[in-house]
């Protein structure tokens, strides 16, 4: 069995042909009496250099080489490069410097050299050897440090790899449950456009939306915001889509609830489930009657709604506490008339600061560029589409600073009636 180096005794490997054992102790002698008087003097062990060929199973380097904190080689005429090769290969993997100690240094042993093995003959100054042999065995204490060292975080990488692709294949899987939560398609109103920008800041988004035909004549829509970023805020976000909705059952069927009483109805089941650190939600909802072009809105916490016409944007002010933080409280409502190419623009907060470096207000003034697309609509020299119009505001958002690293969710709801067809009522499409 090889010698095991201590802190204070390293051990030296004298490999060498069994035929050049003895000669090979005597050179180690002359070495070890030329050692540098303040380095530890190694102890020694004779490894036997067999006659292999590349047939032969490799030796494993793990329960030889990594005993020692260095290696002579004794080489003889009748040794073949391709032990050599493979010698030198194990000394390598186990970072096990060696020296190389050859009569006459040819070709066969000088190109050893490019295997990080030093070659010297046996002739050179002993002084010389003892000094390289001693530079090499210093060195090995931290050379094994570094390599515990990377072996450790070898192993944490594969570790933090690994949780990485499953927390990333969990939240791919929570995106996809969550869009499934999301309108597929919006509703086709005859002389109605309507459009959705919607931007999750990372996979998963804290911000919700819907609208939805509730009868011949209205449809129901809302924005609700939980309050937080990712998983915590996404859960939120499916309890909503639960819990929020537009209809009541009663003793004649199912009755269309005003957006106040929606408010309060998913309110009460917030502040009933809530449990351990609260979470809060904001929202808007509102029911637009397409025959008169009426919209009823209810605000809980929420940015103000926007009404966007010729004239400007008017904030559609609306009180009403956060969603989920006491069970009695009261949603004002309110009713407008939209007017043809006018648009009702609902979003989260998450488009007053889209950018975690410079937050921007939504509404600096009246021209603002987020609502300008709208507003350039409705007076006739913007785009027809109301999609049009989204996209211009996408491409505002996507020129501000920071905005490849979204400060938080961003969604845009935007209702608006057409010029051609309002005057005649709109009406939904079967």
């Amino acid at each position: 069995m090889p010698l095991h180096a201590s802190a204070n005794i390293p051990a030296l490997a004298l490999i060498a042909p069994t035929d050049g054992e003895a000669r090979a102790a005597d050179l180690l002698h002359t070495i070890l009496a030329h050692w540098p008087p303040h380095c530890p003097r190694p102890t020694a062990q004779f490894v036997p250099l067999h006659p292999l060929t590349a047939s032969n199973p490799p030796v494993e380097p793990e329960s030889i080489w990594r005993a020692f904190s260095a290696a002579i080689i004794f080489p003889s005429p009748m040794t073949k490069p391709v032990l050599m090769d493979r010698l030198a290969a194990e000394l390598h993997d186990v970072l096990t410097p060696a020296l190389v100690l050859a009569d006459h240094p040819s070709g066969a042993t000088t190109r050893l050299r490019s295997a990080n093995l030093s070659v010297l003959a046996t002739d050179e100054d002993p002084a010389i050897i003892a000094a390289t042999l001693a530079a090499v065995i210093g060195r090995q204490p931290s050379v094994r440090a570094m390599q515990v060292q990377c072996r450790l975080a070898q192993s944490l990488e594969g570790g933090i790899s690994a949780e990485i692709e499953r927390l990333n294949d969990e939240l791919m899987l929570a995106a996809h449950v969550q869009r499934e939560f999301l309108p597929k398609s919006l509703p086709v109103i005859e002389g109605l456009d309507a459009g959705v920008l919607f931007r999750p800041a990372g996979f998963v988004s804290g911000d919700i939306y819907d609208i939805a035909r509730l009868d011949d004549r209205r449809i129901g829509f809302y924005v609700a915001d939980a309050m937080g970023h990712g998983l915590p805020a996404a859960l939120m976000t499916l309890f909503i889509a639960a819990h929020l909705s537009f209809h009541q059952a009663d003793s004649s069927g199912h009755r269309i609830v005003s957006p106040a009483d929606v408010l309060t109805r998913l309110n009460a089941a917030l502040c009933a489930a809530r449990a351990g650190p609260a979470r809060f939600v904001s929202a808007v909802c509102g029911v637009m009657d397409t025959h008169d072009q009426t919209v009823t809105l209810a605000s809980a916490g929420h940015p103000s709604p926007l009404r966007i016409g010729a004239r400007g944007v008017e904030r559609i002010d609306l009180s009403g506490m956060l969603l989920g933080i006491m069970d009695d409280s009261v949603y004002e409502q309110a009713t407008i008339r939209l007017a043809p190419g006018e648009s009702l623009v609902i979003h989260s907060d998450g488009v007053n600061s889209p950018s975690r470096d410079e937050p921007q207000a939504f509404l600096d003034a009246p021209d603002a560029e987020l609502c300008a697309p709208f507003i350039a609509r409705c007076r006739g020299s913007g785009p027809e589409a109301l999609a049009e119009s989204l996209d211009r505001v996408a491409h505002v958002l996507d020129r501000r600073s920071g905005s490849f690293h979204q400060g938080d969710d961003i969604t845009l709801l935007a209702l608006s009636l057409k010029q051609a067809e309002a005057a005649a009522g709109p009406a939904i499409a079967a």
